[in-house]
């Protein structure tokens, strides 16, 4: 009995290590850094660094004498995300984008922001750039930031764009390695050993085409997470953005012409809450696009630019 007793506590033990290992892969303790980013350098040309709400923010302006389109990426993202799209618009419209505080290559706070900060963020970004009114598209919790933009500085917002926008109906996605971030402890443990084989599956889970996801790409989007900080912000602000969403009574008070686009397959905001966006929004317009999960605007950039497109022409 006793023998079984040891075999089986090793057999535990093994399991462990195993799992670790499996977490661990890919981790690295290499801190990373702007120059190791193929993004950084593909858009250096458009960079700036601005100062706004205490933070220091790398900000993207294309320039140029057309409307200007301020883009607003979601969690663990940057403005990475709308690398495939910015192509398809920059001939025709200024874009503005910005790695949020804690994201990309921004400072990493000590504390995470609350939708209302982010809205001021996305305020100062436009005041830096000498911009008083922009379309604002937003992108998960970019989303819902754009939504909280549009609710406390309307006079500021040409139109709203909102692809899979967080809402209180996003926590009702099965996501079981976000959803751990949640728990106490766990979610330390899991921000602190997280190496790229689990940022894949997370990476993976927010796309209908797996194809897209590169080795080229999980190391762009996981870099920024190994940056001083970069774990410790992700944790805080995944759990600052699920406690207090942007609710659907301060919502239903947005009054800019509004845009939803909204991928069919996304697995991690369900699509009754796109719908739920569009019946409390008056005279909003929603889009459904096909075979497309939970970020439209890199699974499918020609739709999306498409849409766009349109809609800002339609709002001027």
């Amino acid at each position: 009995m006793g023998n079984l007793k040891i075999v089986g506590g090793v057999a535990l033990l093994a399991l462990f290590v195993a799992f670790v290992v499996f977490v661990v892969v890919g981790r690295g303790f290499r801190t990373g850094r702007p120059s190791d980013s193929a993004w950084v350098a593909a858009s250096a040309r458009f960079e700036r660094y601005v100062e706004v709400e205490g933070v220091r923010v790398r900000a993207l302006d294309t320039g140029g004498s057309g409307p200007a389109i301020l883009l607003l990426h979601g969690w663990a993202d940057s403005t990475h995300t709308w690398s495939r799209i910015i192509p398809l618009l920059s001939d025709r419209f200024r874009l503005v984008a910005f790695d949020w505080p804690g994201f990309g290559w921004s400072d990493k706070p000590a504390d995470p922001f609350p939708f209302p900060r982010y809205a001021k963020v996305a305020a100062g970004v436009l005041d830096k750039m000498g911009i008083e009114k922009a379309f604002v598209a937003g992108n998960s919790m970019g989303g819902a930031a754009a939504m909280r933009f549009a609710i406390d500085f309307p006079s500021r917002v040409a139109g709203l764009i909102l692809l899979d926008a967080h809402t209180p109906l996003s926590a009702e996605g099965k996501n079981p390695a976000l959803n751990s971030l949640l728990t106490p402890v766990v979610g330390e443990a899991g921000a602190w050993l997280m190496g790229t084989t689990i940022y894949r599956m997370v990476i993976e889970g927010l796309v209908f085409d797996k194809s897209l996801t590169t080795d080229a790409v999980v190391r762009e989007m996981y870099l920024p997470v190994t940056s001083p900080g970069g774990r410790g912000s992700l944790l805080r602000q995944f759990r600052e953005i699920v406690a207090r969403p942007v609710g659907w009574e301060d919502t239903a008070t947005i009054t800019a012409p509004t845009l939803i686009i909204w991928g069919r397959k996304d697995r991690l905001t369900p699509r009754r809450a796109g719908e739920r966006l569009h019946e409390i929004i008056k005279g909003s317009r929603l889009e459904i696009l096909p075979d497309t999960g939970h970020v439209p605007q890199w699974e499918k950039p020609e739709d999306v630019a498409r849409l766009v497109g349109e809609f800002v022409r339609s709002a001027r």
